[in-house]
């Protein structure tokens, strides 16, 4: 094989892991940043970030759909209760102890719906499913 062919090999071995990376990097959106655009000029930036109200309960939701996968994994079925899956909580999706959830165990298909209460008040509440699917809705103020 000329020096050519193995190069070319060695570059084909690069764009499959690149690939790799990527495809687990874009079907993985719980892992991705937030960006946030100010039309402010650049000295008039506040010095942190702008709060984002939906963050605890999306992050406690994906902790549970983390949790719930990791039980699956460990017991073969999903768990019942928040309670029950302490054991599986780990980074970078811990458990929040504060949040207050709900799991509906769906049993004609294995699956879960989880949804939970903004562990800090905020009046919004993040519905996971078995596939990911996080929903979030806001509370109406009568």
């Amino acid at each position: 094989m000329g020096c050519c062919q193995q190069g070319l090999g060695e570059l084909a071995r690069l764009w499959q892991a690149l690939l790799s990376f990527v495809h687990w990097r874009a079907h993985n959106p719980e892992r991705w940043g937030l960006l946030q655009f100010s039309s402010s000029p650049k000295d008039a930036w506040p010095a942190a970030p702008v709060r984002y109200a939906e963050w605890p309960s999306r992050s406690a939701a994906m902790a549970v759909y983390a949790a719930q996968h990791a039980c699956l994994d460990a017991t073969g079925a999903f768990a019942p209760s928040a309670a029950a899956l302490v054991p599986f909580s780990t980074p970078p999706f811990e458990l929040c102890p504060g949040a207050d959830v709900a799991i509906e165990l769906t049993d004609d298909q294995g699956g879960f719906t989880a949804t939970v209460a903004s562990p800090d008040g905020t009046p919004v509440s993040a519905t996971v499913t078995t596939d990911r699917l996080l929903t979030v809705a806001w509370a109406t103020v009568d």
